[in-house]
């Protein structure tokens, strides 16, 4: 973890701060200009790591990235693992971004001949990828009932409009739409 204090203005501040010196720090690595990126995503930490009120998985998550692409697994991993344990702590269910932290730490694990941590590694990532299908089968069920409840009710006042527009005035002879007013009591 890097050690440097920061100055807290506000959170939210902060954390736009972050995320801008994050960004900057992507297109440096785009232009393959590694020290001018590394010291951005260093930025981009920095600016959160001592906050306590700031969620950090994001910004280790994009430091853990700079280092796979530089080949530096171990560092990778370091920063990879700080963005599983701040999830973690703080009980974040951002199910894709867990999915793309699991795979990375399976991924280096593998790559450093440690197969029983890339094991374990993941079957977290298939228990997270099931919970994720789960909820997608949740919302779609949610979303099915909805749109049957929806073309239920649209169904029942077309019967009712039809039913409605059926019906005979007993005194005009005509439609009884047409002999009631807004009021629903029928003209004089």
């Amino acid at each position: 973890v890097l050690t440097k204090d920061t100055v807290f203005i506000n959170k939210d501040i902060d954390e736009s701060r972050s995320f801008i010196f994050i960004r900057k720090a992507r297109i440096f690595l785009t232009y393959n200009q590694k020290d001018s990126a590394f010291r951005y995503f260093q930025k981009g930490v920095l600016q959160v790591q001592n906050n306590p009120k700031i969620t950090k998985f994001l910004q280790y998550f994009a430091m853990g990235n700079f280092y796979y692409e530089t080949g530096d697994l171990q560092q990778a991993l370091k920063y990879y693992l700080l963005s599983e344990k701040d999830m973690e702590l703080r009980k974040w269910e951002w199910n894709d971004f867990r999915l793309k932290t699991y795979h990375q730490i399976a991924n280096i694990y593998g790559k450093l001949n440690n197969p029983e941590k890339k094991e374990f590694y993941e079957q977290k990532y298939n228990v997270e990828s099931t919970k994720r299908l789960e909820n997608y089968n949740k919302n779609i069920q949610k979303t099915v009932e909805f749109i049957l409840k929806e073309k239920i009710k649209k169904q029942s006042i077309a019967y009712k409009n039809r039913v409605w527009q059926k019906e005979v005035c007993h005194t005009h002879h005509s439609p009884l739409w047409q002999c009631l007013g807004e009021t629903g009591f029928p003209k004089p």
